[in-house]
């Protein structure tokens, strides 16, 4: 690409030379030429001849010089600076040589005497100089913010006093900017060089934003963290990119605690969605792990029962409710996984489970984040899904004894609730009806996750795999006169 520039250039500067080489014969031996082509005796030719391929001469003598000006300031630019000269730059200079050719033209080819212009002209230059100073200045800003190229087409500006914009035109003047709602503010040059601006897409796209919430007293800063890291990893466009949040207490207030909650968004257009996609996904772990906003009103808190343990079982009991798994359970049954199951705190990168691990037992994500994470053909692991709370995982396990389909790795530190084989028997046993509408949402699940894979795919037979998975489920768990059959089943 380069090389077939420099040729373009090298073949246009060729022909202006040889053009202006030609004029230049012409004007200079034109009653000669007129002499041996026989026309000298044509009056229009004799007396405009001369002054027309001296007119010709200087333009294409100026149009050489201006091509080899624009290539030297294109290669300084990019030496130096790494872009091509601005084009506000060239354009200076391409009217300075044509004001000095047009003054070569009347002087030289037809003879104006420009002396006593000269002198009037300078004076008039002068007073205009002092009238437009600051459009000068303006000009010369400009020139200067393209070669540093601080500013571009298509930066988000916050220029003092004035909302921020999107640059959509850059001239000698000013520099116009769109905001969100789409007014236009135009901004002299003067003031960008001269007062302070913020450039949200410089030195990258992305940039930095904050949150503060207000949570109750009760709410752990471990606690806290999960709801936050794991409410921004949820949001794509702010886990992707390379900078980490943070989060930070900022003010211990009477109605709780003030968190400064600190994340990366892609670009200033995106800022409004990305942050409002953060706080609908706080809100939802907020919710999942029973924690609100305080809304100022007095508890009487009678114990310590009643505040702590009590309140985390009616939070537990609340959440379970909702897992889609044990919507066919009664709520006494519900209550009974609540008094059992297990509550586990893993730490950020290590696996609750791993692929092809034999198990029994399923975990329900209350605060954090996984990852699902599988093994490729070559053995390279793969991310394929998350889990935020309110998920679950290792339901196949738990039903049907089946190995681990994927390692499950928390994205952030996180808080599971784990469920046994055990804890799950008394129930089938006692309502073995609950095995059939188990089958039927392991099954919809399995054609789920099928058609997640692979798309393009025959539509699963889900009444085939409720039957196979009501069938594993009984020989599992030994119930019924089911004969022996595969309890393996790999999703």
């Amino acid at each position: 690409m380069q090389r077939s520039v420099q040729w373009h250039f090298l073949i246009k500067l060729i022909l202006y030379l040889v053009m202006t080489a030609s004029f230049h014969i012409a004007h200079q031996e034109w009653y000669a030429l007129t002499a041996l082509l026989g026309i000298n005796h044509l009056v229009v030719v004799l007396d405009y001849g001369p002054q027309i391929t001296g007119v010709l001469f200087w333009y294409l003598l100026a149009s050489t010089i201006l091509l080899l000006i624009r290539q030297l300031l294109d290669r300084h630019a990019m030496k130096h600076y790494g872009v091509q000269a601005p084009q506000l730059l060239k354009e200076i200079s391409s009217l300075v040589i044509w004001i000095v050719v047009l003054a070569i033209v009347f002087s030289q080819v037809f003879h104006v005497k420009l002396t006593g212009l000269m002198t009037a002209s300078s004076i008039v230059i002068g007073v205009i100089g002092f009238a437009l100073r600051n459009v000068i200045a303006d000009l010369f800003l400009g020139i200067s913010i393209g070669l540093e190229r601080s500013v571009k087409i298509g930066d988000w500006l916050e220029v003092h006093g004035h909302p921020p914009g999107r640059v959509v035109e850059m001239n000698w003047r000013s520099t116009t900017l769109v905001t969100k709602e789409e007014l236009s503010i135009v901004v002299p040059n003067s003031t960008l060089g001269s007062r302070p601006f913020r450039n949200y897409s410089k030195p990258k796209k992305f940039f930095r934003t904050m949150l503060r919430i207000t949570l109750d007293h009760d709410v752990t800063t471990h606690q806290a963290e999960r709801i936050f890291f794991s409410a921004i990893n949820q949001v794509p466009e702010c886990a992707d990119v390379p900078r980490e949040p943070e989060i930070r207490i900022i003010e211990y207030l009477e109605q709780g605690v003030l968190w400064e909650v600190r994340f990366w968004v892609t670009d200033y257009k995106a800022m409004s969605t990305l942050k409002q996609e953060v706080h609908k996904k706080m809100l939802r772990n907020m919710h999942f792990s029973g924690v609100s906003v305080p809304h100022g009103s007095l508890e009487l808190i009678s114990s310590k029962e009643s505040s702590s343990r009590k309140v985390r079982r009616t939070q537990d009991f609340t959440f379970m409710r909702d897992i889609e798994l044990f919507s066919v359970l009664h709520d006494r049954e519900v209550e009974q996984f609540v008094e059992r199951c297990q509550r586990l705190l893993v730490s950020a990168g290590n696996p609750v489970v791993r692929q092809g691990d034999e198990g029994d037992s399923m975990y329900v994500v209350r605060e954090g984040m996984m990852n699902v994470v599988v093994k490729g053909r070559e053995g390279k692991e793969i991310t394929v899904a998350q889990i935020v709370p309110g998920g679950f995982f290792g339901e196949m396990s738990l039903l049907t004894g089946a190995p681990r389909t994927a390692s499950i790795v928390p994205k952030v530190d996180s808080v599971v609730l784990e469920i046994t084989k055990e804890e799950f028997r008394p129930i089938l046993e006692s309502r073995s009806e609950l095995l059939f509408r188990l089958g039927e949402i392991l099954a919809e699940r399995q054609a789920l996750n099928l058609k997640k894979m692979d798309d393009s795919q025959e539509e699963p037979d889900r009444q085939g795999m409720a039957k196979h998975f009501l069938h594993s489920m009984r020989v599992f768990f030994k119930l019924g006169d089911a004969q022996p059959g595969s309890n393996r089943h790999v999703t």
